[in-house]
This record gives C-alpha cells, structure tokens and sequence, in this order.
C-alpha cells in the first residue's frame, strides 16, 4: 500500500524526462540488469512490471468460519519489490482519489483497465 499523497509529491518533484516510478520496498534495490530487463518491458507496452515469485504457503477456502478446501498454487504469484509503473499511468491513476487514501498501485492499475506484466523470481 502506498500514501497517494506522498506518491503526488514525489511525482511533482520528478524532472519531466523521467518516465517510470520504481516501488523498491525497504529490502535491497534491483541490480541494474533486472531494472534494464524491467524497462524494456515498459517499452514492449506493459503500463506496470512487477516482480513476483510462485506462492508456496498452503491457502485455503474458507466458508462460514470453517476451512472448507484448498486452492490450487500452481498460478498464484506473490508480488515483491521492485515494482516499475510507467509515471503517466500512476499520475492518471491518482488523479481522480482522495491524497488523504491508501492504495495497492498494481490494483489501482487494474482496476483502471491497465497491463500488468511479471517477471519471475526464485523462491
């Protein structure tokens, strides 16, 4: 979750030519490798990349309080750090909501109909 107010404030102090915002998290910043592999992605169309590695904890169906089944893994993806979201797409994303909210960038980009591609990390 990311404050939409301080997402306007640092959007507003970016430099025109930047073209893309980095979400990193507080762990270690990508190699420059990954960061390349990341805007080429941008380039090929992708509105966000993001970073994702297969979930391996068990997850369950719940129903009325009671585990009723489980859930196939086998296409669920947990999202890490680094995120990359192009900058128009995130300021056009916040443009219409409140700076006092809290949002998921990557929902918020669904959400408005955009192209969330992935790219996977070990385990």
């Amino acid at each position: 979750m990311i404050s939409i107010r301080a997402v306007k404030e640092a959007l507003g102090r970016l430099p025109p030519t930047v073209r893309a915002v980095a979400i990193t998290g507080s762990g270690e910043a990508p190699s420059r490798e990954d960061f390349d592999a990341m805007v080429a992605d941008l380039d090929e169309g992708w509105d966000v990349v993001v970073s994702g590695r297969p979930v391996s904890e068990a997850v369950k169906l719940v129903e009325g309080g009671w585990v009723a089944g489980s859930l196939d893994r086998s296409g669920l993806v947990s999202i890490v750090p680094p995120i990359l979201i192009d900058r128009e797409v995130l300021a056009g994303v916040l443009s219409d909501l409140s700076e006092d909210e809290w949002i998921d960038p990557v929902e918020a980009v669904i959400a408005a109909g955009g192209k969330v591609g992935i790219r996977s990390q070990p385990r």
